[in-house]
């Protein structure tokens, strides 16, 4: 078995998670809420970073395909993705202004792969604007040895 590294880059901490936007227009005035919890912790860039990593293996394949296709291809991938207030996930793309991996395929490959994901739902109706760093090689690249 090949060990490899597509652990994450931990995700800037300016972008994920951390300006949560309102999924639709505030209510004029805070009144208790009915039914609603707002109480505890909100989902948090922790939450999102365990979906992913426990998930990693779908987004190595993604690169792995895209390898094929594209030899050679290497680095930091981002994935740029909005996440719904019952942890759906809204909208997802490859950010290419801060990926160094450029393949139609992985992009494709790796938004169907985080759409399939359920996050914790937000405790406060947000949504969660979310930059995701992933570092890939190629399996086997030197200083990584393969048992």
């Amino acid at each position: 078995m090949s060990t490899y590294d597509p652990s994450p880059i931990p995700p800037e901490p300016v972008s994920p998670a951390a300006t949560p936007t309102p999924a639709s227009a505030p209510s004029p005035a805070p009144a208790a809420s009915a039914g609603k919890t707002t109480e505890g912790p909100d989902r948090t860039l922790n939450d999102i970073q365990a979906i992913v990593t426990n998930n990693r293996d779908m987004f190595r394949a993604c690169y792995d395909k895209a390898a094929k296709a594209h030899p050679g291809i290497k680095g930091t991938y981002t994935l740029k993705f909005v996440v719904n207030p019952d942890g759906s996930v809204k909208s997802a793309e490859g950010d290419s202004t801060k990926s160094e991996i450029h393949a139609a395929e992985m992009d494709t490959c790796a938004v169907a792969a985080l759409k399939t994901l359920k996050f914790p739902p937000s405790k406060k109706g947000m949504e969660s604007a979310v930059s995701y760093p992933f570092n890939f090689k190629p399996q086997g690249a030197p200083g990584k040895g393969t048992p």
